[in-house]
């Protein structure tokens, strides 16, 4: 009878690797919401034990980034414009006092801007005595456009006192900023008005070629006086003065005024 093989039981191995399928199968998540990757199924006890990673914040819109970008470029630009200010009066020291006395005179502190151009011009005058002359008339002249007789007749008759004391001759520009600064005074102050022209005269007196003084001033002096109806005073200094047809309209005027037979 022919023989017949059995056939080989296949049965075991594919229980075997049946085994083995389950075994490495991907397990399901566990409770902290992580999957068991590459875990025994013996770890899904540990699972509960790890932590859970927060999740990454969400970057705002572009349309909250722009302004605030503007506001960044806004401040650097303005920041550099400041540091530039502030090298440019590191070169020049005296340009943040100019600036404070133009701001005290805007703010109407007038004598904050006149303290500060003297202590400015004391600091000045030692090294740079042109610079610190010119600092007094710049002063003086503002404040009388400012309307501020005391204080603008202080700097210019401490502007006419440095320029004696220094020995300073008189130019024929010295005598037309003299004269512009005292046509400048309000008609008010009469008494720094007064102070500034005579001590002017004294300086031309002194270092000018005229042992009475300048001969313009005079007829500045004069034209107050006379204007004034202080003819005794106008006559005075007419006499001096290069102007004999006023001279002498001021003294037909004056005898005017007395008796009928003084004429």
């Amino acid at each position: 009878s022919p023989t017949t093989t059995a056939p080989a039981p296949t049965q075991p191995q594919q229980r075997g690797r049946s085994r083995r399928n389950r075994r490495h199968r991907r397990q399901p998540p566990n409770q902290a919401g992580t999957p068991n990757v590459g875990r025994r199924p013996g770890d899904r006890r540990l699972a509960f034990f790890l932590p859970t990673l927060p999740a990454l914040p969400s970057l705002p819109p572009n349309r909250r980034l722009v302004p605030q970008l503007e506001m960044s470029e806004s401040k650097a630009s303005s920041s550099a414009a400041s540091s530039a200010r502030r090298a440019a009066r590191r070169k020049d020291p005296a340009a943040k006092l100019r600036l404070k006395i133009t701001r005290a005179i805007e703010s109407e502190n007038y004598y904050l801007a006149e303290q500060l151009t003297h202590s400015q011009y004391n600091r000045m005058k030692a090294t740079n005595l042109k610079g610190g002359l010119e600092l007094l008339y710049t002063g003086a002249k503002d404040l009388l456009k400012a309307r501020q007789g005391n204080e603008g007749g202080s700097l210019g008759l401490t502007y006419v006192q440095e320029m004696m004391e220094f020995k300073c001759k008189p130019t024929p520009e010295d005598i037309v900023r003299i004269q512009s600064l005292f046509v400048m005074f309000p008609a008010e102050d009469i008494k720094p008005r007064l102070e500034f022209m005579k001590e002017a005269i004294q300086w031309t007196a002194k270092y000018g070629p005229c042992p009475y003084g300048d001969p313009k001033l005079h007829n500045d002096l004069a034209r107050f006086h006379d204007q004034a109806k202080e003819f005794s005073k106008a006559n005075k200094h007419y006499v001096r003065g290069t102007r004999p047809l006023d001279h002498a309209r001021c003294v037909l005027t004056w005898a005017q005024k007395g008796y009928p037979s003084e004429l």
